[in-house]
């Protein structure tokens, strides 16, 4: 009896004050969201909830996080059509101040819903600050896309990002017969280099942990001394951690349980203090693992890395007997475009992977390309949603490093 009066009293509450969409602080805001969405706001005392809108088809599997900043305490509620409170955070859990709200709802209805992001204690309640809101339908990771209403920035821990670059793989994996326990069966790292003053921030999101998003880290970890040698440098970067800690970015995503694989996983590079400039990020831990498997990565840049291209490489390890083929598929323009050797002519106006070099001295890996490694660009003036697959020629397979070089004007 006790819960039901507090829904009914989170319900009458927000239902009791004017409501009008705005865009300041003295007003709650009314307003749409979509599933893969990702909004920042803030609750004051004038304004202490908003209203996110979206529909919800049967069977939809909604999760809602509400990550709170600038000493917020967060509380979320989900109200179905016929103003009904059917889901809330505080339920099992209440948030702590600086923490991250939650709730899980399973459709039993359809049609229009509204998320309440409010604080503790609603009217009564007496912190203040940002949060970043995000909606996701778990049913849909089969389809995985990044959102396609890319932000110019977003914020994540402490810090607000210009958005660089988001891109998502599914990668498949395969689980040894003798697996020891605690063995890692999946491991990606991800490792920027900064150029030109660009200061690296990187966010994952994976479908075991779609209840929150991982914090960003800027954390360079054990990089001193790692190297990066590209033709298109005068001479090669070696990493100071001490003195270069802005300028390189490096985080570990591993799994060692095999009931739950991470499936799709997205990162998102983000520039911190709107720094800019260019860019070179670095994913190892993908294969090809037979002549029948395709990775797919879906791609999109920011709306201001739009303005310029983007390259992309696919860098056979060293023991790994894969030659790789990039093919980049733009669905606006039902158009495809294929890469196969570096070398090859339709391949030529890219960087020549002959002369390129990554040291990353966590373990002293150590990747060079050749003319056989394959590279495709995404050119500045086509900013939409885009599908990358990479494949083995002639039945070739193995472990493979992508790279990204792109660039992000400085706001």
């Amino acid at each position: 009896m006790k819960q039901r009066i507090q829904l009914l009293l989170l319900l009458t509450i927000c239902l009791s004050i004017p409501i009008i969409s705005a865009q300041d602080d003295d007003q709650p805001t009314v307003a749409g969201i979509e599933y893969g969405m990702t909004i920042t706001e803030s609750i004051t005392d004038f304004a202490f909830f908003d209203w996110w809108q979206f529909n919800i088809s049967l069977g939809d599997k909604v999760v809602i996080s509400m990550e709170a900043d600038d000493g917020l305490q967060p509380l979320l509620g989900l109200m179905d059509s016929g103003g009904n409170i059917v889901a809330r955070s505080d339920l099992e859990e209440v948030a702590e101040v600086n923490g991250t709200a939650f709730l899980q709802y399973d459709a039993l209805t359809e049609g229009q819903h509204t998320i309440i992001a409010t604080r503790e204690g609603r009217d009564q309640g007496t912190t203040t600050g940002r949060y970043l809101l995000t909606l996701t339908n778990r049913v849909e990771t089969e389809n995985p896309r990044p959102n396609p209403f890319m932000e110019a920035e977003f914020r994540c821990s402490d810090m607000v990002l210009s958005n660089a670059l988001t891109f998502v793989f599914n990668e498949d994996v395969e689980i040894p017969e003798d697996i020891l326990p605690g063995q890692a069966i999946e491991q990606y790292r991800i490792t920027v280099f900064g150029l030109d003053g660009f200061e690296p921030a990187i966010r994952l999101q994976s479908d075991i942990i779609v209840d929150r998003p991982l914090d960003c880290t800027d954390s360079a970890q054990a990089t001193d001394g790692s190297e990066l040698d590209l033709s298109f440098l005068d001479s090669p970067i070696i990493i100071d951690e001490e003195n270069d800690a802005d300028k390189i970015t490096m985080v570990t995503l591993t799994n060692s349980n095999e009931a739950e694989i991470l499936g799709e996983v997205a990162v998102t590079l983000g520039a911190k203090k709107g720094t800019g400039g260019r860019y070179v990020l670095i994913v190892e831990g993908l294969a090809v693992n037979d002549r029948n498997d395709n990775d797919e990565i879906i791609i999109r840049r920011g709306p201001l890395a739009g303005e310029t291209p983007l390259d992309i490489y696919a860098i056979g390890y060293a023991n790994s007997r894969l030659d790789p083929i990039l093919s980049l598929y733009n669905p606006d323009l039902d158009m495809t475009t294929e890469c196969d050797d570096i070398s090859a002519e339709d391949c030529s106006d890219l960087l020549d992977l002959a002369l390129a070099k990554f040291v990353i001295s966590a373990d002293d890996a150590t990747y060079t390309g050749d003319r056989f490694d394959s590279a495709i660009r995404i050119d500045s003036e086509d900013n939409n949603q885009q599908s990358l697959t990479i494949r083995g020629r002639a039945s070739t397979s193995g472990n493979y490093l992508l790279v990204f070089i792109g660039e992000l004007p400085a706001r």
